[in-house]
């Protein structure tokens, strides 16, 4: 920021003495071109530290070892700075080059960066506008109550899971969960059957037959063997039951370029939250009748096209109230074409071209 202003003083003091020179035309490039490239590095080791950051709070939640909860925090840190540095040093560049009146390419490329840094904020520099859509909780929510591993994953293949349960269908945002079969107690069913059929049964391993009237002379009076016996027949009674964990999936679309998803969520009682892989948050409770709740803004680890947002849901004693959830997706369309196009009017080849129209114009 320094090294800008000193730019600034000299493009004034140019100015003031009305001095025509070639090098003014390169300080005007420098005063911009300089900042914009720190802030394109600063954004790319913010990446880096991003991408590190996601890796050791994967493996402090699986190896449970404090260095890797140290990395995590350190990486994390790094990233938020980096990125926020490099917004504070374009936004700074940006006001010094509108003060002097400079509208060469790397001013316009500084728009550019500021809208794909932070485009909720700076949309309105390239006159783009926002779409958005709700996503509800419904049936067409994956869910398995298998755990998998990288089931959390963006690509993970999800095609033989099934489709949610809606067991509330009184909103636009269902009640979702999953059932299993599972056996909730017995019926006995009294039978007669031939003495040796029943002997074949018992001896045979079947514990759900129960012999009944054995007579003690049965090893001495063969006649008894053709006599009716009794018996009783255990049938176990089969009825659906809310699982006690079910992993959600939900593939949703960006088009553009991504802003953030705004999500509320609630689940009985418990939950863990993804997005494309990455642990978001979790929450745990240990009351039976407790409903987890949670508001969360995500924008970073969005991508344009398929996004996945995952969701480990816990009902400990199978209250049966499900997940319910909800959230705004929120995007620039037409991103895609306006950088091509600020890439393609600022690019060496078209100012090489206007080399004979301006010749204050510097090419690189």
């Amino acid at each position: 920021l320094r090294a800008m202003d000193r730019y600034g003083q000299t493009l004034k003091i140019a100015r003031d003495v009305k001095i025509e020179d070639p090098l003014v035309g390169l300080t005007e490039e420098n005063l911009a071109r300089h900042p914009y490239e720190f802030a394109l590095k600063s954004d790319s080791l913010a990446k880096i530290d991003y991408q590190n950051k996601n890796l050791y709070e994967k493996l402090s939640r699986e190896k449970k070892n404090q260095r890797y909860e140290d990395a995590l925090f350190t990486f994390e840190d790094n990233y938020f700075s980096l990125k926020e540095n490099a917004v504070e040093v374009l936004m700074n560049t940006r006001k010094k080059t509108d003060e002097l009146g400079i509208a060469n390419r790397w001013a316009k490329r500084i728009e550019l960066a500021l809208v794909e840094l932070n485009p909720d904020q700076f949309k309105q520099l390239l006159g783009l506008e926002d779409k958005t859509y709700i996503v509800y909780s419904d049936s067409s929510w994956l869910a398995s109550e298998n755990f998998v591993q990288g089931w959390m994953e963006r690509d993970f293949p999800d095609s033989s899971w099934a489709t949610a349960e809606v067991i509330n269908n009184v909103d636009k945002a269902k009640s979702i969960w999953l059932s299993r079969l599972d056996t909730v107690g017995f019926s006995f069913d009294t039978i007669k059957v031939k003495l040796e059929d029943s002997l074949k049964l018992a001896l045979g391993g079947d514990s759900s037959i129960l012999n009944l009237n054995l007579p003690d002379s049965l090893f001495s009076d063969r006649t008894s063997f053709h006599q009716p016996q009794y018996q009783i027949k255990k049938i176990p009674q089969m009825k659906k039951v809310p699982c006690r964990h079910v992993y959600f999936r939900k593939h949703f679309s960006i088009v553009g370029l991504p802003i953030k998803i705004d999500l509320e969520l609630q689940v009985d009682d418990a939950y863990n939250l993804y997005l494309n892989g990455e642990y978001i948050s979790g929450k745990s409770k240990s009351d039976s009748t407790a409903i987890s709740r949670g508001h969360y803004i995500l924008g970073d680890g969005l991508v344009s096209g398929d996004n996945v947002l995952a969701i480990e849901g816990i009902d400990t004693y199978v209250s049966g109230k499900g997940l319910v959830a909800n959230f705004v997706v929120k995007s620039l369309p037409g991103w895609e074409r306006k950088k091509e196009e600020i890439l393609f009017e600022t690019s060496d080849e078209l100012v090489k071209k206007n080399l004979s129209l301006d010749k204050y114009i510097i090419p690189y």
